[in-house]
């Protein structure tokens, strides 16, 4: 496990964003099969895209919420 909280720290929907900052630093490309709407995923494009990383997304089905932010991506 890798974070900037100490351990035994309540995990909080707060924490997502500052987690998937490192996470998007970890690779040359991020990677995002299924994402919805208002999902924290947008956040870890954006820091993906300022660390200079690629980007990429797999198509889903037009009729599916976890499909909508990843299709608005490509779109």
């Amino acid at each position: 496990m890798l974070s900037e909280f100490p351990l035994g720290t309540t995990p909080l929907q707060a924490h997502c964003p500052r987690r998937n900052h490192i996470l998007s630093a970890m690779g040359l490309t991020t990677l995002v099969v299924a994402a919805a709407e208002g999902s924290g995923t947008l956040s870890t494009v954006h820091f993906a895209l300022e660390q200079g990383r690629d980007v990429l997304c797999v198509p889903g089905s037009v009729f599916s919420e976890t499909s909508a932010l990843t299709n608005r991506l490509i779109g």
